[in-house]
């Protein structure tokens, strides 16, 4: 507690001057007025002993830009007094009884608010108190887009007597219509085919599902060599990225898909497979990625995991033979590989399309001249040019 009272002793000093030349009516009074100062002073500063605050949060997961409450409630003492909170940048909030103050964070990350100045202020002096709470801590997860990702190659086997890999259908689960190829008759759609000029049958979901195996890489790559130059537009990759991985995470964990994370980050690798698509945002919104901790041996963790059934998506700033080759490996234990290569990060939805006077590395130019070669391997490598959106990138993927 820090107390400030140095107007308040000037004005005694005064007054006891004043009463050593002479004693009136006048002199009285300012002795009186002191006397209060100082009965207040003293009240004050004991209740200022006891005082505490119950900080509460009305919700501690929100996404960015998203506002929550921080309900602050004076506890030991009822008086009235100024509320300071650095962590939040509010400063002389008023408190007599509760205080409600609205917030958001422009970034994602965890932010712990820890620190709280109670400031009582009269015209002789003044009082600050420090208050401190340890468990008050805000998850702010990173935003997503709206997306369409239908990419899974191979579902969960389900027994079959003519084929292990031939899938049931659901016929009560109609998702759309296609053109008829050698379908039983009773899946025509009759009134479609009426108008559209062609015989088209019902298109159904499969009895079981697939698993999505989810690369994410946010550290710059080690066969990157000019760091320096990089280092601005890692920082718009790493918030692309996560922002690409959380969106389709969300769209396929809507779908019951799922999805297997391995992330490389600058704290190491970090992995998360759940069922609820919070968890993955959880451990998203602390990732970052760094100039040095790209390390090869994410390839052999995805080798380890992954199984026939999945379909390995690949998040990635820049490709080289050398990943071509783990990623050659990976594919003889995999029903299907993308990647999305995004060396300038992508274009946000709300956004308009702009010229781009970036040029795509060289090694991913010479990569592409490929793409025809390990498409026909089920290998779809996707290159975003800066100014493209998730959405078209991830359509160019047969």
């Amino acid at each position: 507690m820090q107390i400030e009272n140095v107007r308040l002793v000037f004005l005694t000093v005064i007054v006891l001057f004043l009463n050593f030349f002479r004693i009136n009516g006048f002199t009285i009074f300012l002795d009186a007025f002191v006397i209060i100062q100082w009965v207040n002073y003293s009240r004050i500063v004991n209740i200022f002993k006891d005082i505490d605050i119950d900080v509460k949060l009305d919700k501690d997961r929100v996404f960015i830009d998203e506002d929550f409450n921080l309900i602050i409630s004076l506890c030991g003492g009822k008086v009235p007094l100024h509320l300071s909170v650095p962590e939040l940048g509010e400063g002389k909030v008023y408190l007599k009884d509760v205080a409600v103050l609205k917030h958001s964070f422009a970034k994602r990350g965890k932010f712990n608010i820890e620190k709280f100045f109670l400031k009582y202020d009269a015209a002789f002096f003044n009082i600050i108190k420090k208050v401190e709470k340890k468990d008050i801590q805000v998850k702010v997860f990173p935003n997503y887009e709206e997306v369409y990702f239908r990419k899974e190659k191979l579902l969960d086997l389900v027994p079959n007597v003519v084929s292990k890999i031939r899938l049931l259908e659901d016929p009560t689960s109609i998702i759309g219509v296609r053109k008829y190829e050698k379908d039983p008759i009773k899946m025509i759609n009759w009134k479609i085919s009426a108008k559209l000029g062609d015989i088209y049958v019902k298109q159904t979901e499969y009895t079981s599902q697939g698993r999505l195996f989810l690369g994410l890489f946010l550290n710059l790559h080690s066969q990157i060599f000019s760091k320096t130059a990089w280092r601005p537009i890692l920082n718009k990759y790493v918030e692309d990225a996560i922002l690409a991985a959380n969106s389709i995470v969300k769209e396929v964990s809507a779908r019951n898909i799922p999805v297997k994370l391995i992330a490389d980050t600058s704290e190491g690798i970090k992995k998360e497979f759940s069922s609820d698509w919070i968890d993955y945002y959880e451990v998203l919104s602390t990732s970052y990625g760094s100039l040095e901790g790209f390390s090869f041996e994410v390839y052999n963790e995805i080798e380890r995991e992954i199984i026939f059934n999945d379909t390995l998506l690949i998040i990635t700033m820049f490709l080289s033979e050398k990943d071509l080759e783990k990623i050659m490996r990976i594919r003889e234990r995999v029903s299907r590989i993308i990647i999305l290569v995004m060396p300038y990060g992508f274009r946000r939805y709300n956004t308009k399309k702009f010229k781009s006077y970036l040029d795509i590395p060289q090694d991913i130019e010479a990569i592409k001249k490929n793409c025809a070669i390990l498409r026909e391997n089920d290998i779809h490598v996707i290159v975003y040019l800066e100014n493209m959106l998730l959405q078209e990138g991830i359509e160019l993927v047969n």
